[in-house]
């Protein structure tokens, strides 16, 4: 099963995300904050697919990405 990771600070598009992405056939990880997103990418070995916010607060989903690719 290919594993998804949603990076998104709105409680109701993390919801709408993660229904559309099951009936897919996808494992949703889901979070909240760059943060939350690390730790994730820390204890889990394999994501296939990042979507994510542009806005986050202090960072924007480009510095994520850039950290992700590492």
């Amino acid at each position: 099963m290919n594993r998804i990771l949603f990076l998104e600070d709105e409680p109701h598009l993390h919801s709408v995300l993660r229904r559309i992405a099951r009936r897919q056939g996808w494992e949703v990880v889901s979070v909240e904050s760059p943060s939350a997103a690390r730790e994730a990418l820390e204890h889990i070995q394999e994501i296939d697919l990042i979507l994510s916010d542009y806005a986050l607060g202090q960072e924007t989903s480009r510095e994520f990405l850039s950290w992700a690719r590492r």
